[in-house]
């Protein structure tokens, strides 16, 4: 992969997400800005800021609004250029994973390759960098915690991508120079992401999956392909224990905490929540396919179970695309 190859499309992509954003760099401080940024003492000094990513879950992201106080302080342009920017380097790295993908799926030699290898990166970069769905990730200030988590997410998954072809190209020498450094890098991606948002929880399983389907041509006996990955679930591992320790309560304490998190309506259990999420997913996924009629707060009935509110419908779609895969991939 050559830079002058690649750059004329990664500015292309920069060009565009400027341009398409630039009417949202003075727009104000809402909801949990406040809360999360204006009135959080923690981020008004950048010391203070750096010692508390010990312990705050969400420390990485806190110490980029701390960064951005002390050269701006309560100016929003500073922070929707560095909102922008992350959303950038997300759609670089969406760039990467589907050129790598592309990689490991296809001969160089076949007369598909050099053409799905220039246009379909391209175009999946250009589709996430524009679509309409992102527009509250990049101009709600607070999402940073999303889309500086997703960035990270994204490094560590094509940073494993690029180890994983060097580990195979290398005959599965794990230390060589061509394959550990990327490793290395993945592995630090995937602790930033532990540390901006929860999401990034699913970051093993994720890396686990796309091993198992797009290096099957390679693939080793699960125990192997699991040792390999160790590193990465130990990791989450220790984030888990990290937070029940410095966090001052149990596994139990902590189970109530994420009760506590979930329940932003009266009276609302887990099971609740879980199945009404069902539904909520939905609306993401039309969004995707039709991103009209966006609003900043959807309101959802309660579901009690599969069958209140269509859920049962919402979950057939769920299931829908899953078994569709299985067609092609099994």
């Amino acid at each position: 992969m050559k830079f002058k190859e690649i750059f004329p499309r990664f500015l292309l992509i920069a060009v565009l997400a400027v341009i398409i954003y630039s009417n949202s760099f003075n727009a104000s401080w809402h909801f949990d800005d406040y809360s999360s940024i204006l009135e959080n003492y923690k981020i008004k000094n950048l010391f203070t800021s750096l010692i508390d990513t010990l312990s705050n879950p969400r420390g990485g992201c806190d110490l980029t609004f701390a960064v951005n106080y002390y050269f701006s302080g309560t100016n929003v342009f500073g922070f929707h250029i560095t909102n922008l920017a992350i959303h950038i380097l997300s759609a670089f790295f969406v760039y990467l994973l589907i050129r790598f993908t592309i990689t490991t799926q296809l001969d160089k030699s076949s007369e598909d390759y050099s053409i799905r290898l220039k246009s379909l990166p391209l175009i999946g970069s250009l589709l996430f960098v524009v679509h309409p769905i992102q527009t509250q990730a990049v101009t709600y200030i607070v999402q940073r915690y999303t889309s500086l988590a997703t960035m990270f997410y994204l490094m560590a998954l094509v940073l494993f991508i690029k180890a994983r072809l060097d580990f195979i190209q290398c005959k599965n020498k794990f230390f060589s120079k061509s394959h550990f450094p990327f490793y290395v890098c993945s592995f630090v991606c995937a602790l930033l992401a532990l540390r901006t948002k929860e999401i990034a929880v699913t970051i093993p399983v994720i890396l686990l999956l796309y091993d198992f389907v797009f290096f099957k041509k390679n693939r080793q006996s699960l125990k192997n392909t699991l040792l390999y990955l160790s590193p990465f679930f130990i990791l989450l591992f220790i984030i888990l224990i990290a937070r029940v320790l410095y966090g001052g309560q149990n596994l139990a304490g902590l189970g109530e905490a994420i009760d506590r998190s979930f329940k932003e309506t009266p009276r609302l259990t887990r099971q609740e929540y879980a199945v009404t999420q069902i539904n909520v997913v939905l609306t993401y996924m039309r969004l995707i396919l039709f991103p009209v009629n966006q609003i900043v707060y959807y309101i959802y009935p309660i579901s009690n179970s599969i069958f209140s509110h269509y859920t049962y419908f919402s979950l057939l779609i769920h299931i829908f695309p899953f078994l569709f895969m299985q067609l092609f991939l099994f």
